[in-house]
């Protein structure tokens, strides 16, 4: 747009007071003012309605889902990611996770292995795998809210555990799920496509979840008899619905960055050839879950 320009030269009478043997001197002196006509405001604004939008629903996202896990490193994951089992060894020799896993079927391992992978609609999967367990064991990995013990976190008025998950088991996988100490078994069946299991908190046995003071936030367990021969799943956006009442209306910021699936780096020279997986493993790739208050 240009901008009309215009300079008007004026006279004002600027007054001084020059005390001299003749008396009072009045001055006049020459002042250029510079104006400039108003912005046209018919045209489009210098920032698009599209960043409102944006703002807004960032602003509004957190009230909307509570997740304990979304993505490796997401403001919106809840808890603290720990290793367990019934019996020795230690868990850590029996169960190995990765929650910057980018799902591939079509890799031996169930992860991509390609560092120009990038996965921006599912982003990262939290990968569960369990060796063979023998007779009386128990493994698994748990999640818990333990930023906010003892009260625990406030998650009155949901009614329903959802996640996604796969398995690489030919014939599918069952695998114990845990709410605040009561339980459920699903089986997730076989194939390469994530499928959407729903929990009602209703179906659960063996204990009473205390929503208003709740800090087992999810667990999943796998026996001998489920892992005989080992286990492993693929789980995706475990999240309670509806939102918790709290925070329906809980003032937030908006959210300030975002993450995307990549490959790790695990060479410099894959490093140096992708500085932006340098910099986002620099970031936030060693922290799986990030800490709420």
């Amino acid at each position: 747009m240009q901008l009309k320009k215009f300079i008007t030269a004026v006279r004002m009478g600027i007054t001084q007071k020059n005390r001299r043997r003749r008396g009072w001197h009045v001055r006049h002196q020459p002042v250029a003012v510079f104006c400039e006509a108003p912005e046209d405001r018919t045209l489009l604004s210098a920032l698009g309605n599209g960043a409102y939008e944006l703002l807004h629903q960032r602003v509004a996202e957190n009230q909307g889902a509570f997740y304990v896990y979304k993505d490796a490193g997401s403001a919106f994951n809840h808890g603290e990611l720990t290793l367990f089992s019934s019996q020795s060894p230690s868990p850590v020799t029996l169960v190995s996770v990765d929650a910057d896993c980018i799902s591939d079927p079509t890799s031996p391992s169930g992860c991509a292995t390609d560092p120009d992978t990038m996965d921006r609609v599912r982003g990262t999967v939290l990968h569960i795998h369990v060796d063979p367990l023998s007779t009386g064991q128990f493994a698994g990995i748990a999640i818990r809210g333990t930023a906010n013990v003892p009260t625990g976190i406030n998650l009155t008025g949901v009614t329903k555990l959802v996640f996604e998950a796969r398995t690489s088991g030919a014939v599918g996988q069952a695998l114990s799920i845990d709410i605040g100490g009561a339980k459920v078994t699903r089986t997730i069946p076989a194939g390469s496509a994530f499928t959407t299991i729903s929990i009602t908190l209703t179906s659960l046995a063996g204990g009473s979840v205390n929503l208003a003071h709740q800090d087992l936030l999810f667990a999943a367990g796998f026996s001998d008899v489920q892992a005989r021969n080992g286990a492993e799943v693929f789980l995706d956006n475990i999240r309670f619905e509806p939102v918790p009442l709290r925070q329906q209306t809980e003032r937030t910021l908006p959210l300030s960055y975002q993450t995307f699936a990549v490959i790790p780096e695990t060479s410099e020279t894959v490093g140096a050839q992708h500085p932006i997986t340098r910099l986002i493993r620099w970031w936030s790739i060693r922290r799986l879950f990030t800490k709420r208050p």
